[in-house]
């Protein structure tokens, strides 16, 4: 199973580090998708168990920290990622970035537009 032959699908998992911890200590959706990546396949529970075998799928996942209703998951599974952690932008940079593309875009604008264009972010 997967997407037509000669193409890739990209699967987005979000919020990868939400599903509730059970009394064993695991998180049943990242075992199911630790099997997947680790295998290739998984078992269909309708009939009889048999093993679909699932190709050309590529992951790609986010999560915040845990706390808040976010659990820690387990490493085995992240382990299987490249993991990128991307601070939260201060607000004088997020000002400074929006006010470029702001007076980017006004540039051909009349004067008094361009005047109005730093307040915007202000």
């Amino acid at each position: 199973y997967g997407p037509a032959s000669g193409k890739k699908l990209i699967v987005f998992i979000d919020d990868m580090n939400m599903p509730k911890v059970d009394i064993y200590g695991t998180q049943q959706p990242i075992t199911l998708l630790l099997t997947l990546l680790d295998h290739g396949f998984i078992y269909d529970r309708e009939k009889d168990l048999n093993q679909k075998t699932i190709k050309d799928l590529q992951y790609i996942a986010a999560m915040g920290p845990p706390g808040g209703g976010r659990n820690p998951v387990d490493p085995r599974f992240i382990a299987r990622f490249n993991v990128f952690n991307i601070s939260e932008p201060t607000v004088d940079v997020l000002k400074g970035i929006f006010s470029n593309i702001i007076e980017a875009r006004v540039t051909e604008f009349n004067d008094s537009i361009k005047g109005v264009a730093s307040k915007i972010t202000d």
